[in-house]
């Protein structure tokens, strides 16, 4: 069993770890096609939530997998785009429970 500093402190760098994985899943997802890029990142507050409770952690991966679908989201109705969008969404989504469960 972890105390509490040790807890916030990994879900802390948990948190980084999201906003960073999230810019660059982004990024590695963009379309081939796209003459500029722009790199989106979006904070996860988790403040008002108990981490050590199991519906403080289902609270936050819902926070998370809306906003990996906010960054990952593209105005492309192909098939190729809206896979590579699915496939961002999931890759966030995986790396904040790979994160968190690091902690």
């Amino acid at each position: 069993m972890t105390n509490t500093a040790t807890f916030s402190r990994n879900v802390l760098g948990s948190f980084a770890a999201l906003v960073l994985g999230l810019t660059f899943v982004g990024a590695a997802t963009a379309p081939a096609h796209a003459a500029t890029m722009d790199v989106t990142s979006i904070s996860v507050s988790y403040s008002d939530l108990n981490m050590a409770s199991p519906a403080g952690q289902s609270a936050y991966a819902a926070r998370v997998k809306s906003a990996a679908k906010i960054v990952c989201a593209t105005d492309l109705n192909d098939v190729a785009s809206r896979t590579a969008e699915q496939n961002c969404i999931n890759a966030a989504v995986a790396a904040s429970k790979a994160a968190t469960t690091k902690a």
